[in-house]
């Protein structure tokens, strides 16, 4: 079984999980071979290859010379680069699988040889011989595909990895830069409410109720004697205010702080 993935864009793609399976009956020299699942457009590439009967019935491998590692239709460049690092990875899965499967065909194309060897030294004036190198090299060259397929599949995904991490870091500046101009934005904004807050506050003072201005022909400034409790209560409500938010802000930092603690304790 084969598994076979179809990418046309970053997000359109077929997934194929072919079965051939292959039976050779050495008695009456009979090879059946099952197709499952194999598209119409594959099929017809199968059977346009399929080796001649005399190599049929000298080798029953030759089936699986025809093995085709082309990646042509791969695509140069995808526009995701999420989508494609994921293909990349479902290709480099795929190709690790071909290539152990191949390397089994070929240890198997090698023992075959050596369990038969009578068969295949004397058969037919020595063609079947022939027929086993011609095999052989055939089955080495598409090992030799599927090998090359996997090595570039490989230097696809770091490619794909460093452009992913250039992208990650073009980001990160892009919103650094964003960053910079709202702190920028703040700190003029608290530049002016440092302008007005001075006179806003002063008038806020003369303006309650501890002051009296009356005007006319004498006008006259008079300040209550209890302007103190003005003071009394408004610094240690500063204070306290300061003091509440000193505890509401620094409580996770002492919390992972404690945890840290209690961490390294239990280790010990």
């Amino acid at each position: 079984m084969f598994k076979i993935k179809l990418v046309k864009s970053p997000i359109a793609y077929k997934w194929l999980e072919p079965s051939i399976f292959v039976d050779w009956d050495i008695e009456a020299n009979r090879q059946r071979i099952f197709f499952v699942d194999v598209p119409s457009t594959q099929r017809k590439q199968i059977v346009n290859k399929f080796p001649t009967q005399n190599m049929r019935d000298r080798n029953p491998y030759i089936w699986h010379a025809l093995r085709n590692a082309s990646s042509k239709n791969l695509p140069i460049f995808l526009k995701g680069l999420n989508d494609s690092a994921r293909h990349a990875v479902h290709l480099n899965e795929t190709m690790e699988v071909a290539d152990h499967t191949m390397n089994r065909l070929l240890a198997e194309h090698v023992r075959w040889r050596s369990e038969l060897q009578t068969y295949v030294s004397d058969g037919e004036a020595n063609a079947i011989r022939c027929t086993y190198l011609q095999t052989d090299q055939k089955l080495a060259f598409v090992g030799k595909e599927i090998h090359s397929t996997r090595v570039r599949a490989k230097t696809l995904t770091d490619r794909l990895a460093s452009e992913i991490q250039l992208a990650n870091t073009l980001v990160s500046h892009e919103m650094s830069k964003h960053t910079r101009y709202d702190s920028m934005v703040m700190r003029t904004l608290s530049f002016v409410g440092m302008i007005y807050l001075p006179g806003t506050f002063v008038s806020g003072i003369y303006g309650s109720n501890f002051f009296d201005f009356q005007s006319g022909e004498k006008e006259s400034w008079e300040m209550s004697h209890e302007f103190w409790q003005y003071w009394a209560v408004t610094i240690p409500l500063t204070l306290a205010t300061f003091v509440v938010w000193a505890l509401w802000h620094y409580r996770a930092k002492l919390g992972f702080w404690r945890k840290g603690k209690q961490d390294e304790n239990n280790m010990v």
